[in-house]
């Protein structure tokens, strides 16, 4: 038996459970000696109780995720059906998944696409054991229900293999629907059940949603993208004494582009277009514009889970799914399909978490700041990243294309400051070390960046560590410093969250004995992150700064008021606190 051959029909369990009925089934097929079965559960054996495809061929998806196992199956059918391949995929699913709604999500998606090569097995207890009303056993509301999804539904007695094998060679219609088979046990008075092609649901219906149809929809963005934060972005500090002369484009010397650095990932998508291997799906709530200016986003919508398994199917099959989103949806709505499908299986899917800081509400930032940085950074294979201006974005994600695993990169929406160029030092997984030289006619040009690893100890007064948007704000903050108090600080960007380059950190942290681990509005993972990175291994002076609420005045009873954006300003105050010289600037004000 070849578990690597593209031909081969797909088998999918869903549940891991079954774990002793897939090891038997495949020994029995012959992947491998029957003798080994008396290993499961030995310790290194392969044979543990959740199956692993690393270890044990023939098995095509670890599992680990109860209900996912049916959204990965309608990925690998879809992708099959984009390269029109003639194998078959089968998903072996049990009763306990019927209540799941990842399982209902994957169903609906498959009758949309109309996955004809999708065939779908659920065991279930004797009938009369179990009962969803008084009439009717949960066999027959079961299929009563995927008939309502625009599945070809059959029973069959599970004693009778021979119905289930007639089912799939003979009474199965040919039509572009997904079946699936109840196999259960039935009293001697019940007969053999068929719901055939649903009388609610036309072929018009399915054509308008099929796959080829969207992907004829699909259009390229012709209006620009909109510009935000602008104003707001330009004058931030303006309450400081130094923002008139520090400012962004405050004078001649030191200007600045602002670029929007999820246009970026729009151009991307318009030169991917053309190549077969990337698929974009994305969240039709999270990304309403950017789904108007290119409608081929929206081919999953809002079924967050089932998004997260369809693209990992499509990836098994060698496709660069890209998942377009915003907020918790990955950290916290579909943890548990990242953690145990995507992550675990090490599935090449990528995602792109379009974010903002401030959406006008109170307590937006619980759901549009990256919170949830801990959660994802603590997971096998994922790289997490954090780009700083349009230019970085523009590395991380090619990069992140055209390198093997799951990927998550955080693009903040909105006009931010260009503070690196083409020719900038970037590495994967390395940090950058920023250092200010002196006034320049242009921003960027003032500033010196070396990877972690080629930089060497200038014996700096303190350590600026950030990430994403903020690096901007530190490398003014240093700007600042420099200028006005003649101190040099080393600023960090930490754009590799997951992998953390922790040497880079490890060195700023002992050799400038003072460090400021600078956030966005509010507490979030990163600063832990860094706090504990620095810590393990360093005694330093280490406070962190993030944003903070605005005038108490400002607040309501139904929580704390918005937390402000932190400007270089605010940094430059926290610094000047760490080194015990606050009062030149109280003096000052």
């Amino acid at each position: 038996m070849n578990p690597f051959w593209d031909k081969r029909d797909r088998v999918f369990w869903s549940d891991s459970e079954l774990a002793p009925v897939i090891y038997s089934t495949l020994a029995l097929c012959g992947y491998f000696p029957v003798d080994e079965l008396l290993r499961y559960k030995e310790i290194l054996s392969g044979f543990d109780r959740y199956p692993d495809r690393f270890r044990v061929p023939g098995i095509e998806v670890s599992v680990d995720c109860r209900g996912g196992g049916l959204g990965v199956a309608v990925g690998d059918a879809l992708s099959a059906r984009m390269d029109e391949s003639s194998y078959q995929i089968f998903c072996i699913m049990s009763k306990g998944e019927q209540s799941l709604g990842s399982v209902w999500e994957a169903a609906d998606a498959a009758s949309r696409y109309r996955l004809g090569n999708l065939t779908a097995f659920v065991g279930t207890g004797p009938s009369g054991e179990e009962k969803s009303s008084a009439s009717k056993p949960y066999s027959g509301m079961l299929a009563d229900r995927y008939s309502s999804f625009g599945w070809q539904v059959y029973t069959a007695d599970s004693r009778e293999p021979e119905q289930i094998i007639r089912i799939l060679e003979v009474d199965r219609k040919k039509e572009d629907l997904p079946a699936v088979i109840i196999a259960d046990r039935y009293k001697e008075d019940e007969k053999y059940y068929y719901s055939g092609f649903p009388s609610s649901l036309s072929e018009e219906v399915f054509e308008e949603n099929s796959v080829l149809k969207k992907l004829e929809r699909a259009g390229i963005p012709s209006e620009d993208i909109e510009e935000k934060n602008s104003a707001s972005l330009k004058n931030k500090g303006n309450n400081s004494v130094y923002s008139e002369k520090y400012g962004w484009n405050s004078g001649d010397m030191m200007k600045t582009e602002f670029l929007s650095p999820d246009s970026v990932f729009v151009d991307f998508i318009k030169k991917a277009e053309q190549e077969n291997g990337f698929v974009f799906y994305g969240r039709r709530s999270v990304i309403s514009n950017l789904g108007k200016r290119y409608p081929g986003l929206n081919e999953i919508m809002n079924s967050g889970q089932n998004m997260i398994l369809t693209a990992s199917g499509l990836a098994k099959e060698g496709k660069i799914p890209f998942i377009i989103s915003g907020g918790l949806f990955a950290a916290e709505n579909n943890f548990d399909q990242l953690r145990n499908i995507v992550c675990l299986n090490n599935f090449n899917v990528k995602f792109v978490d379009l974010y903002r800081n401030y959406s006008g509400s109170r307590n937006s930032c619980i759901s549009q700041i990256s919170d949830d940085i801990s959660a994802v950074c603590s997971l096998n294979n994922l790289s997490v990243l954090f780009p700083s201006d349009s230019v970085e974005t523009e590395k991380m994600i090619d990069t992140a294309a055209e390198s093997y695993g799951p990927a998550l990169i955080r693009i903040p929406c909105g006009l931010f400051p260009v503070v690196t160029e083409a020719d900038t030092p970037y590495e994967p997984g390395s940090a950058n070390v920023i250092r200010y030289r002196g006034v320049k006619e242009h921003f960027k040009e003032a500033f010196e960046i070396f990877t972690g690893a080629d930089y060497s100890d200038e014996k700096e007064d303190i350590a600026l560590i950030t990430f994403s948007r903020m690096v901007s704000e530190a490398m003014r903050s240093a700007y600042i410093l420099k200028e006005e108090f003649g101190i040099e600080a080393r600023v960090i960007n930490a754009g590799s969250v997951a992998p953390l380059d922790a040497d880079t950190v490890f060195n700023a942290a002992s050799e400038t004995k003072t460090v400021l681990v600078i956030g966005e509005r509010c507490r979030d993972g990163f600063t832990d992150i860094i706090a504990a990175s620095v810590m393990k291994r360093s005694v330093c002076n280490l406070n962190i700064i993030f944003g903070f609420p605005e005038k108490e005045d400002q607040a309501d009873k139904s929580g704390p008021g918005i937390p402000a954006e932190l400007s270089a300003e605010d940094i430059t105050e926290k610094a000047l606190e760490l080194l015990n010289k606050l009062e030149i600037i109280n003096e000052e004000n």
